[in-house]
């Protein structure tokens, strides 16, 4: 559904066009990614340590989290 709405399947591509910002940084060993809401707005964490296909695949499972 997404997909068509946007006409993408890149996550990074979505968050984009819903106006969700996308952190890379070095997070704590426990952590690969996170969301926060501040003020409502969402921001994605992703440790950068990992390849883009994980990055990808944490973006899209953070962007769930955002948008449902």
């Amino acid at each position: 559904m997404l997909k068509a709405s946007f006409n993408t399947k890149n996550p990074f591509k979505i968050a984009k066009k819903l106006g969700i910002e996308i952190n890379f940084c070095k997070l704590h060993p426990s952590k690969k990614t996170y969301i926060l809401r501040a003020y409502k707005d969402p921001y994605i964490f992703i440790d950068l340590k990992y390849s883009m296909k994980s990055q990808i695949v944490f973006c899209a499972h953070e962007l769930g989290h955002a948008i449902l």
